[in-house]
């Protein structure tokens, strides 16, 4: 457990203090479980390779470039946009 010192009583770790963690811990889950993924947020995205536009895969998880057929991985949804990191489309979905 971490050592912190609140302000207002002087104390290591007292009640205020932990409680005033626990309301930004609750309020950071709230934030991150409403960030989500929105294909019109990739449309200027474009593949490196051929300079292509990419879209977003139905599972989120990959953006697809139609031409190549190359899948680059989203991962803390960043993209990942270097050749190196991309997969072909047959080898993330095989038929």
């Amino acid at each position: 457990m971490k050592l912190a010192f609140c302000k207002e009583c002087e104390i290591f770790n007292c009640r205020i203090l932990n409680s005033q963690f626990s309301i930004l811990n609750s309020q950071f889950s709230i934030l991150n479980s409403q960030m989500t993924i929105r294909p019109e947020d990739f449309s200027r995205f474009r593949c490196p390779a051929c300079l292509q536009p990419v879209t977003l895969t139905a599972d989120r998880q990959w953006l697809e470039c139609s031409q190549c057929e190359r899948l680059f991985p989203i991962k803390d949804e960043i993209p990942q946009m270097m050749l190196e990191e991309a997969r072909p489309k047959a080898e993330v979905y095989p038929s």
